[in-house]
């Protein structure tokens, strides 16, 4: 039985009705034209029957990839621009000559990286899922190349400068995160029901990955907390969203560095060095990671096991903050006499 157009009465559209191989079909065209409609009809009968010759993996489209990816699971950010270009294309058909050409349409003023997270990991992520499950074959694309951005963290030195300056919510948020190395989002979603004052622990519900873990709080953020005037609902109410937090921040950096600029012009023998702004991610999760390391003496497994961390490839980026154990290896190296000749 071929596929008929049919009219309902909660769309302008035509809608295609019928069986095809044994595949019921009731689908809207997309259309109010009847003709247009009629060649949409035929094309996804043809679709039916070119699967049933030929497999599904001649006639899946990056948007049936796309179905399957949400259904199980899949995230629905970023992958806007990718469905609107490939929505119809085969899958058999892309191939990393289109990916490129894809991301050359759809992202001309952009960073390496950011293409790279909006339109290469996405397509990867919604192509592999379709492999998993019969429509196309694996396919792996080769994203661009991105030069690798030095970590930026801060020292003791650098809060020992900053708090002073800061109001008493500010200073007790930029506390919680380089000794917790929580992200900014976690800890403004964190809740004083998901704090245990006394294990000193918090429990974050909402990660970037989707596990929760638990997070041990140094004696240095149980006295921040503790001096916050309530006990019940958002622990950081004051803060509605990760960019106040960064312009307070950046205010309060400007500061500092007008008391230094006026410190150097007056003592122009003994100047002082400007603090540089850094974001809640440098504060939290860099520094943290980096004080873990040089501070604590963990290594990147050991890293792995406080749970901040799902990855290993995400850890071992801040190994270069450290001298490895293997580099103190050159105090033993043997020395030389220098004979004066």
């Amino acid at each position: 039985m071929s596929l008929k157009l049919i009219k309902i009465k909660r769309s302008a559209n035509w809608y295609m009705r019928g069986t095809v191989r044994g595949q019921d079909v009731y689908e809207s065209t997309g259309t109010p034209e009847r003709k247009v409609a009629e060649h949409i009809a035929h094309k996804r009968e043809k679709e039916i029957w070119d699967c049933f010759l030929h497999g599904r993996k001649q006639v899946s489209t990056f948007a049936d990839a796309v179905d399957v990816y949400l259904t199980h699971g899949g995230e629905k950010k970023f992958l806007k621009t990718a469905f609107d270009h490939f929505g119809r294309w085969k899958l058999r058909d892309i191939d990393q000559a289109a990916v490129d050409k894809g991301a050359k349409l759809n992202f001309k003023d952009h960073k390496n990286s950011s293409i790279n997270r909006l339109w290469y990991d996405p397509i990867s992520a919604v192509m592999h899922k379709a492999a998993e499950h019969g429509l196309c074959e694996y396919k792996r694309f080769k994203k661009l190349k991105v030069k690798p951005v030095p970590v930026k963290w801060a020292t003791p030195k650098y809060f020992e400068a900053f708090w002073p300056y800061c109001n008493k919510n500010l200073r007790i948020i930029t506390t919680f995160l380089p000794y917790t190395g929580c992200r900014i989002t976690e800890v403004l979603n964190l809740d004083w029901k998901d704090i245990d004052l006394e294990k000193k622990t918090a429990f974050i519900k909402t990660t970037k990955t989707g596990v929760s873990r638990s997070v041990h709080l140094p004696d240095i953020v149980m006295d921040a907390l503790l001096e916050l005037p309530h006990r019940q609902g958002c622990v950081f109410s004051m803060y509605k969203a990760k960019d106040a937090v960064n312009r307070a921040i950046r205010r309060t950096v400007e500061r500092i560095n007008r008391d230094i600029r006026l410190h150097n012009q007056k003592h122009p023998d003994s100047p002082k060095e400007e603090l540089e702004y850094l974001s809640t991610h440098k504060l939290g999760s860099h520094t943290y990671a980096t004080w873990m390391m040089r501070y604590a003496g963990l290594n990147p497994r050991q890293m792995l096991g406080t749970g901040r961390w799902q990855d290993i490839k995400s850890v071992i980026r801040y190994t270069h903050t450290v001298a490895s154990e293997e580099g103190q290896k050159a105090d033993l190296l043997p020395g030389a006499t220098v004979n004066n000749p």
